[in-house]
C-alpha cells in the first residue's frame, strides 16, 4: 500500500521477498551482480530506499544544491537509514574542515570536532582550536575568559600557566577597583596568593580611611576585631577607650505636646521626675550621674546634643526626648495621652549616639483618677518603667561596650 509522510510519496508496494530477490542479483558484491550504476538504482528505486521522487531525494538534492557542511549534516539527520548517508557525511567533513580553515576560530574548530569527532582532521582541529582559544584568552586577559579556556581544555599543557595569569587578572582587577571589597575576594581565592602581602596592605588601608571617616564605635569595634596586628590598633583602641564614660549628664528634651503651652513647665518637670527615680537611679550603680538638664523646643527644631550641651571627656550626654499626642478619651472629662519617646547616649569622640532606643506609652487602660493631670502621670509613669529596662544595657557602655 503507498504511504505519505510530511507531503511524499513513498513506494513500498514490491514485496519483501522480490526485493531480497532483486538486491541479490543486482546489489555489488552478490553473486551474479550487474556492474550497471543506473539498473543499481533502478532496483533500489523499487525496494523503496532509492532517492527517487520522494523525501529523501527531495533533502539529497537540497543538499547538493547547498554545498555546505549543514546542509549535507542535515540530510542525514532526517535520513539516517539512507544510503547516501557516507557521502553525505564525507562532503560534510571536506566542507566543515574548510570552513573551520577558512575561518580560523575556536567556534569554527568545534563545530568540526562536533560534527567529525573520528574525523581525519580531529586531532588537527583539537590543537588548533586549543591554541586560538588561547590567544583569545590572554588577549582578553580577563579571569573569567582564561577559567573559561581552563573549563574548556582541562588537559592543557598551559595549565599553570593559565593559573598564574588568572590569579594576576584577579589582582589587577582588585586595583582598577582599588575597594576594601575588591582586595578581600583576593584575598579569599588566594590565601597564598603571590600578591597577598599587597592585598592585605591595601585592604587593611582602605578599612582604616573608612573607619575613621565612619567615626563611631561599631567602626573601631569592628577594625579592631579584624585587624588585631594592625598599625593602627593603638589608635583605634585609644578611641573606644575614650568613649567608655563614667559620668552622665541627663538631658530631658520636651517636643511637641497636644497640652496647653502654659502646662508644658509641669509636663516637663514630671517626666524629669520620673525620669531621676527611675532608670537614673538604677544607674548611679554605675556611673556618677549630674543633675538632670530640662530643654522645651516648644515647637522648635533640636539642635545636636554635644552643640547645645558641650562636650567634655569621661562624660556621655544621656538625652531623653519626649514628644506627646492626644490619646483615646476617658470619660467623664479626660483624654489619654500618648508619648513616642527616644533614649540616646552621646560620648566625645563621636557625633553619632554610641547606643540609642525608641519607646512608646500611653495611658493604660486602668488609670486612678480621671483628670488630664492624673491619666498624663499613668502615661509618663508607664514610659518610665519601660526606661528602667535598658539601666542593664547602659552599663555594659560602662563596663565595655555591649
Amino acid at each position: 500500500m503507498p504511504s505519505a509522510s510530511t507531503g511524499c510519496l513513498i513506494v513500498s508496494a514490491v514485496p519483501s521477498v522480490v526485493c531480497r530477490s532483486i538486491l541479490g542479483r543486482w546489489l555489488p558484491g552478490s553473486r551474479g551482480a550487474a556492474t550497471s550504476s543506473p539498473l543499481l538504482g533502478i532496483a533500489l528505486l523499487l525496494c523503496g530506499i532509492g532517492p527517487g521522487p520522494g523525501c529523501a531525494g527531495r533533502d539529497w538534492r537540497a543538499a547538493k544544491g547547498a554545498h555546505t557542511g549543514a546542509a549535507y549534516r542535515a540530510f542525514v539527520t532526517a535520513n539516517p537509514e539512507h544510503y547516501k548517508v557516507p557521502e553525505a557525511m564525507e562532503r560534510a567533513e571536506v566542507l566543515d574542515w574548510a570552513a573551520a580553515e577558512e575561518s580560523q576560530t575556536p567556534a569554527a574548530y568545534s563545530v568540526y570536532l562536533g560534527a567529525h569527532p573520528q574525523g581525519p582532521h580531529a586531532a588537527e582541529a583539537y590543537a588548533r582550536a586549543e591554541v586560538l582559544a588561547w590567544d583569545e584568552a590572554v588577549e582578553q586577559g580577563t579571569p573569567e575568559a582564561l577559567s573559561a579556556y581552563l573549563a574548556r581544555y582541562p588537559s592543557s599543557e598551559r595549565i599553570g600557566l593559565a593559573n598564574d595569569l588568572i590569579e594576576d587578572a584577579w589582582f589587577e582587577r582588585a586595583k582598577t577597583e582599588g575597594t576594601e571589597a575588591s582586595w578581600g575576594r583576593y584575598i579569599v581565592r588566594y590565601p597564598e596568593g603571590t600578591h597577598l602581602e599587597e592585598a592585605q596592605r591595601e585592604r587593611e588601608r582602605l578599612a582604616w580611611e573608612g573607619t575613621v571617616e565612619q567615626n563611631n564605635r561599631e567602626g573601631y569595634e569592628r577594625f579592631v576585631t579584624r585587624f588585631p596586628t594592625s598599625e593602627h590598633l593603638g589608635e583605634a583602641q585609644r578611641w573606644l577607650e575614650a568613649s567608655r564614660v563614667s559620668v552622665l549628664q541627663p538631658v530631658v528634651v520636651l517636643g511637641d505636646s497636644w497640652q496647653p503651652k502654659e502646662r508644658r513647665a509641669s509636663i516637663a518637670r514630671r517626666i524629669r521626675g520620673e525620669f531621676d527615680r527611675g532608670l537614673l537611679y538604677d544607674l548611679e550603680r554605675d556611673f556618677k550621674i549630674k543633675r538632670t538638664l530640662m530643654v522645651d523646643l516648644n515647637g522648635g527644631p533640636a539642635p545636636h546634643p554635644q552643640e547645645a550641651y558641650g562636650i567634655e571627656p569621661d562624660v556621655g550626654l544621656l538625652v531623653l526626648t519626649c514628644t506627646e499626642t492626644e490619646g483615646r478619651r476617658f470619660e467623664p472629662s479626660g483624654t489619654a495621652t500618648d508619648i513616642s519617646a527616644t533614649l540616646e547616649l552621646f560620648v566625645p569622640p563621636t557625633p553619632d549616639p554610641v547606643w540609642a532606643i525608641s519607646l512608646s506609652a500611653s495611658t493604660p487602660e486602668r488609670a486612678y483618677g480621671s483628670s488630664v493631670d492624673a491619666l498624663h502621670q499613668a502615661a509618663v509613669l508607664e514610659l518610665a518603667g519601660q526606661l528602667r529596662g535598658f539601666a542593664d544595657d547602659l552599663a555594659r557602655e560602662r563596663r565595655g561596650g555591649l
